[in-house]
């Protein structure tokens, strides 16, 4: 995928990935990083009861832990197929979905009135925008003046992800295949985003500055999902590299992570308006 999708776009795709989304991205043979990172999340957000909105709630697995624990939660995705699957794992998980409203949007036009949530997640969204500016000033203005943001982006540092700058490379030479009947000819062809999808990719310095820019304070971060060798080498490994990569995660707060882990996670306040003047 060689440029950004549109709204539509987007949500077309997220439908079309919710049926193997849960099972790819929360396989427990696999790297648990979904796992992961939901702690460092929880730990962040901290304990303290907020009126909280999850943007990009995806199949709702954020949601859960903070209705438990009685927080004021709201979540919204923008596909129709992700917010059914959080409705229905949060019925299995023993929780009132009533008390957990979820509705369709975007991150950058929020259905929210101005300075209306104590904290706001949003996981695994600002890469697949051409331009945070719209989404950031959003997250800013549905925020309460010292509210907390938690943000995910991914590393452009990381050095054993170098394998991705070859991306369009890889799709081109696929699709050239295709076309005279090899690697799944017409039906690799025909498949709805047979490549995946657009993503760019944050120095984690750079985005703190686009952060103060939009009125936020950087407070902390962790950083997440670690490689032993360049991708894809590393499924030369198995699961004794899955196991090597995960002992990595006591790295989280280390700043050596900035070019060994693929993911980090920004903790922010929304700047009072007497300190932003």
């Amino acid at each position: 995928m060689s440029k950004a999708f549109n709204s539509n776009e987007m949500a077309k795709f997220w439908t079309h990935e919710a049926p193997t989304y849960e099972s790819q991205r929360h396989g427990k043979a696999a790297y648990p990083m979904q796992e992961i990172r939901l702690s460092y999340i929880l730990d962040l957000l901290g304990d303290e009861p907020k009126k909280h909105l999850d943007v990009g709630c995806g199949p709702g697995y954020m949601l859960i832990p903070l209705i438990k624990k009685g927080w004021d939660v709201t979540g919204t995705d923008i596909s129709d197929e992700m917010l059914e699957r959080a409705r229905k794992n949060i019925e299995e998980a023993g929780c009132d979905v009533s008390k957990a409203p979820l509705s369709k949007g975007s991150s950058e036009d929020l259905k929210f009135e101005d300075n209306s949530f104590d904290s706001i997640v949003c996981v695994g969204g600002v890469e697949y925008l051409k331009d945070d500016t719209k989404a950031l000033s959003e997250l800013q203005r549905v925020l309460k003046p010292g509210g907390v943001l938690v943000i995910t982006i991914r590393n452009r540092l990381c050095l054993f992800r170098l394998w991705d700058a070859l991306k369009p490379a890889r799709s081109a030479i696929k699709a050239g295949l295709a076309r005279i009947g090899l690697c799944g000819g017409k039906a690799y062809l025909d498949k709805p985003f047979r490549d995946g999808i657009w993503f760019k990719k944050h120095t984690p310095f750079a985005f703190n500055r686009s952060l103060k820019r939009h009125g936020f304070s950087r407070e902390d971060q962790r950083y997440f999902h670690y490689y032993v060798l360049p991708a894809p080498l590393e499924y030369a490994l198995g699961r004794v590299g899955t196991r090597l990569a995960v002992s990595m995660e006591r790295l989280a707060k280390n700043s050596i992570s900035a070019f060994l882990a693929s993911g980090c996670i920004l903790k922010a306040t929304k700047c009072m308006a007497t300190d932003r003047g």
